[in-house]
């Protein structure tokens, strides 16, 4: 009989290999005491968060993603819920949220007109960057939408793991919220913080362009940014999604990339995934290399389970996985999507 690596229990581990059986036995009360959170991705997205030599994973710009209204959705709900403050504020107060809701829209030139980098007159502003996951393991609207159809893979994360790599990266994991109600609420949570914060300015720091006033907006705009990189259209429900999200950035900072995207090149920033596991093993801790070597990827390896996308080639599927995460693959598990799903 043919054992499958990865999927063996404490107790046949045991047989096999102490030192590693109660590394795994820790690994399964932890796989189902918390949440895996699953990263539908195609080959190229594969192969850089499991390259052997630089494993990374790669959070995008929310602009460019496929729903239409990220960031915008935000935006629209501070300027709807401005009209329910505005017969208690005073002239500077308005002025103060008016520039802020301007500073959120993007400002782009004009069709046809030259677009100098740097003009402050057509500068976009920040970014947000988004490494995206979901709640379903096996979904088809996911396959076809992020999976590349029959060539897609689904990753599953440890969220503890992820956790960790988000905020040593100054990122963080955070549920993305469709409940229209929720974000009335959390939109009229962020503006009634920054009036408490203007508020507590002196007259002179209120005035319109003071340096007090200006690190205030800018700080809040970080603050609001990362709210609306959660804010998602009701339409998306379904994909039950989490993010890791960045902190907002200048489009011209250095750890910025683009890639090839369908219409236009995609900015995208990395997240070390090679640095935070060296962080986390230690020569001196897990003492001989061999020994190391499979508690490392037992306890320390942040995922725990790869989906293989519907196809017709799973057996080679498999065979090509196994060689691409060789000792990764000691302690994880390979499933075989059961959507019945092939394009026609």
């Amino acid at each position: 009989m043919t054992r499958k690596i990865g999927t063996q229990t404490p107790e046949e581990l045991e047989r096999i290999n102490p030192m590693a059986a109660g590394a795994m036995d820790l690994r399964w009360q932890y796989t189902r005491g918390g949440k895996t959170l699953w990263h539908y991705t195609s080959q190229s997205g594969l192969l850089g968060i499991f390259d052997r030599t630089h494993p990374t994973i790669r959070l995008g710009d929310v602009r460019y993603m496929n729903d239409a209204r990220e960031l915008l959705l935000a935006t629209e709900l501070f300027r709807q819920r401005l009209a329910a403050f505005e017969p208690g504020l005073s002239t500077a107060e308005h002025r103060f949220l008016m520039s802020l809701h301007e500073a959120m829209t993007p400002r782009l030139p004009p069709p046809n007109t030259p677009y100098y980098l740097g003009d402050p007159g057509t500068e976009i502003g920040l970014g947000v960057f988004a490494f995206c996951c979901s709640e379903e393991k096996d979904d088809l609207n996911q396959w076809r939408g992020y999976g590349s159809g029959t060539a897609g893979y689904a990753i599953g994360f440890d969220t503890v793991h992820l956790d960790n790599l988000a905020t040593a990266s100054d990122c963080m994991l955070v549920q993305c919220i469709y409940d229209e109600g929720d974000q009335v609420l959390l939109v009229n949570d962020a503006i009634a913080e920054a009036l408490a914060r203007f508020r507590q300015l002196t007259d002179t720091e209120r005035e319109e362009g003071s340096t007090v006033q200006g690190t205030l907006m800018w700080a809040y705009m970080h603050t609001y940014l990362a709210l609306a990189a959660r804010l998602k259209d009701k339409s998306f429900a379904h994909e039950k999604e989490w993010r890791v999200i960045s902190q907002p950035m200048p489009m011209s900072d250095e750890r910025l990339r683009v890639r090839a995207g369908t219409v236009m090149p995609v900015p995208y920033m990395c997240l070390d995934i090679a640095a935070y596991e060296a962080e986390l093993l230690q020569d001196s801790v897990w003492g001989d290399s061999a020994v190391r070597g499979t508690l490392r990827n037992l306890l320390v390896n942040p995922f725990f389970d790869v989906v293989i996308g519907p196809n017709g080639y799973y057996g080679l599927a498999r065979e090509s996985m196994s060689a691409l995460l060789g000792r990764r693959l000691y302690g994880m598990r390979l499933h075989r999507s059961r959507v019945p799903y092939r394009p026609l």
